[in-house]
């Protein structure tokens, strides 16, 4: 398991037990990993959770993981082991969906993962597709990305094919108490708990089932490219600790 993170400006290092006690700097396992993070002013992102195994209880105390891989998309396409003829990128929205549904605040990104062509993994040079990510910041400091990345100001973009950039136009999203509209030229498809739950460009949040804790959307095009929002908390009309209907 990877762990990644946006804003983290003190060292920190994997504990080498041969070297000695271990030091305040250092983590031995992905847990320890993330909290360091967290602890030293970062925010702690899970790297490709593409593993059916991954606990839900766990991945939900990250800031934000990985939901589309361009990468992993090629090897899914030529697969040359068994791993690999599972579409990793569904099991990654997979585990986004179990995590949200514990923790709705956290963030989902897209990658691109390209390490050039490998002589030893002939996939790699077919890598045509793209994953990024868009942050809504106030300005281009590091604090207004900060504040924007925090809050959930992220778009994650499924960029397919060789021309970039022809990916939905998302214009506006309004959130009511009662409804989220997209303004976008692509169709949007809504799900919760895992579950797609309605198309169109307005959702109607009475309509989702009891118990349900986020709402989000995927916005694709023709070309297959995909842009997803983040998720929405849902909570019961006067409810400020969100664990309800919106």
């Amino acid at each position: 398991l990877h762990v990644t993170s946006p804003f983290l400006a003190t060292y920190i290092q994997r504990w080498d037990p041969a070297a000695g006690a271990r030091k305040p700097d250092e983590y031995e396992t992905p847990t320890e990993l993330r909290d360091l993070i967290n602890g030293n002013g970062g925010l702690a992102i899970l790297a490709h959770p593409w593993h059916e195994h991954l606990d839900p209880a766990w991945t939900s105390r990250f800031k934000g993981m990985e939901i589309y891989n361009a990468f992993g998309a090629v090897f899914f396409r030529k697969p040359v082991t068994e791993f690999m003829k599972t579409d990793r990128n569904a099991v990654m929205l997979a585990a986004w969906d179990k995590a949200l549904a514990l923790n709705s605040s956290v963030v989902g990104v897209a990658v691109n993962d390209h390490f050039g062509p490998l002589p030893d993994f002939p996939i790699d040079d077919d890598l045509r597709d793209s994953g990024k990510i868009i942050v809504l910041a106030d300005d281009s400091s590091s604090e207004a990305y900060r504040r924007a990345f925090e809050r959930g100001a992220v778009l994650a973009i499924k960029d397919l094919g060789t021309t970039k950039d022809r990916y939905p136009t998302v214009s506006r999203i309004v959130s009511s108490g009662s409804e989220v509209t997209i303004d976008t030229d692509g169709s949007v498809r809504w799900i919760a708990m895992g579950e797609v739950v309605g198309t169109g460009p307005r959702f109607q949040v009475s309509a989702l089932a009891p118990g349900a804790t986020y709402l989000r959307a995927e916005i694709r095009n023709s070309d297959g490219s995909v842009v997803f929002t983040q998720a929405f908390a849902i909570r019961r009309t006067g409810d400020s600790d969100g664990d309800g209907d919106a």
